[in-house]
């Protein structure tokens, strides 16, 4: 009878009986070891409701129970995801188990429980409307954790709630971020069939950009002719900019190199050249630095800065000269051309960055500053007096310990390892976009969860560690690499 109450098994976790039955009674042999749930590690009494449920006959009695305590469990997680101190993100690893435990317990249950937690979606889906709420909200906690918990049931009804809610309700913010990353982590294949029926048409270009991410954070192979299709266009109607430019970033992510004839065509449109860029990078295709770099060489107004940081990050030293000159001129070629300086890692390029800031445009000496910590891993306080007096009695005083020629970030001399390191940052702009740099330089797709939870990125950080221990000898220390390949 109290094995049917979950918040009652809760409550009388403390001594050695539950509701007048022996620890040792069959009904709680579903769950793990005692010790362990009297240590706190309420993982195992969620599967040990759930697993009592269903021995009763109803797997989803408890839904109510297994969703309240869920939506607390999202919240740690997004807390301790963020590294508010005093969290870390490892703090995160027990509430995402948590949360498993409650998935798998859900997972079990009858498709009548998804019409329920489809109406809690939609509930707080409502109350969130078009606005960002704080990540403290009870009501983002508990739409997060509805649908974390519909994502691991396998069923068709499970699969169109989501669908309806990724591309047609589509909330804002945290909201929409964590249902991106349910769907594109949750086993349920007619989600897949879902997302590739969205490709075809029938939602407006937000939906089909949103399937077409999703499709790309999957790497499903299967949507790669759709996606070249929307980045060509049939011949008779111009794609929408937004579909295309998700179309592009989901062939990069894919793998698919077939799509590189029609990447390469793409180069010209400003408004896409950054993603085609990455794209072809990603593929192992050149031209789209070199296309860049012959921009730089005749900077117009309406030049994005990207250009300038995609052809320092990946162009090698040869492109130095061509940022010097770059980085002399004013507008948004000139402050991405300090950026990619920054992240080019010649020391070279340091004195430069240096009388940068003594520039009077705010928005130019902050790049420099920024550039120049990439290079050293030194820090000065751009908001404090003398800053570049400051970083010249840097330079008078540790200059030396640096080579001019060799590569460097953060101080040490570049290799992969670094980035390998790197992807453990707190910020997962940075985790993404050094997955992207490291997939650049190596040429290896090993994956890497850059949101997921953290147990599986420690995972994947071994995995590409393992790797580095193989292949060490060819990635000398302080070179740039393309695909696996020394260049400069």
């Amino acid at each position: 009878k109290t094995l049917a109450d979950p918040v009652a098994m809760e409550s009388e976790l403390i001594g050695g009986r539950i509701g007048g039955f022996e620890i040792d009674d069959i009904r709680l042999r579903f769950c793990q070891p005692w010790e362990r749930l009297r240590q706190g590690d309420l993982a195992y009494l969620a599967a040990g409701v759930g697993a009592a449920d269903a021995l009763a006959g109803d797997p989803s009695r408890s839904l109510g129970w297994h969703l309240e305590r869920a939506a607390v469990h999202a919240r740690d997680r997004a807390n301790a995801q963020r590294a508010r101190p005093p969290l870390t993100r490892a703090d995160a690893d027990r509430p995402a188990r948590r949360l498993g435990a409650h998935r798998m317990a859900i997972a079990n249950c009858s498709v009548g429980v998804v019409q329920t937690l489809e109406t809690h979606m939609d509930q707080a889906a409502a109350k969130l409307g078009f606005t960002t709420p704080r990540t403290t909200d009870p009501t983002l906690s508990k739409y997060v954790a509805a649908a974390d918990l519909l994502a691991g049931h396998r069923s068709y009804e499970a699969a169109q709630v989501l669908l309806r809610h990724l591309l047609e309700v589509r909330p804002c913010g945290p909201a929409g971020r964590a249902l991106v990353g349910a769907v594109a982590r949750s086993p349920n294949a007619a989600l897949v069939d879902g997302l590739l029926n969205a490709l075809d048409g029938g939602f407006d270009p937000t939906g089909m950009a949103t399937a077409a991410e999703v499709l790309g954070w999957r790497r499903e192979r299967a949507a790669s002719p759709t996606l070249r299709r929307m980045v060509t266009g049939d011949g008779e109607t111009r794609p929408n900019p937004t579909v295309r430019k998700a179309a592009i970033t989901a062939l990069g992510r894919i793998g698919d190199t077939e799509a590189i004839p029609d990447l390469i065509n793409l180069l010209d449109d400003p408004n896409l050249a950054e993603a085609t860029s990455v794209a072809l990078l990603l593929l192992g295709e050149w031209q789209g630095v070199d296309h860049h770099a012959q921009a730089l060489t005749q900077p117009s107004p309406n030049m994005s800065r990207s250009l300038g940081e995609i052809v320092g990050r990946y162009g090698g030293p040869a492109y130095l000269l061509l940022l010097f000159r770059t980085a002399e001129l004013e507008g948004a070629a000139a402050i991405g051309a300090l950026q990619g300086l920054g992240y080019l890692g010649d020391p070279r390029a340091v004195p430069r960055l240096i009388d940068s800031l003594g520039s009077r445009d705010p928005n130019r000496w902050k790049i420099a500053s920024g550039a120049l910590e990439i290079i050293p891993g030194h820090h000065e306080d751009p908001e404090e007096s003398l800053l570049r007096s400051r970083w010249n009695g840097w330079g008078e005083k540790n200059g030396g310990a640096f080579e001019d020629g060799a590569r460097y970030r953060l101080g040490r001399p570049m290799d992969p390892s670094l980035l390998i390191e790197r992807m453990a940052h707190d910020d997962a702009q940075i985790r993404r976009s050094t997955y992207d740099e490291l997939v650049i330089s190596t040429g290896c797709r090993l994956p890497f969860d850059a949101e997921g939870p953290f147990r599986i990125q420690v995972n994947h950080q071994l995995a590409w560690r393992q790797w580095w221990a193989d292949n060490t000898e060819n990635f000398p220390m302080g070179r740039w690499s393309f695909h696996g390949e020394i260049i400069g």
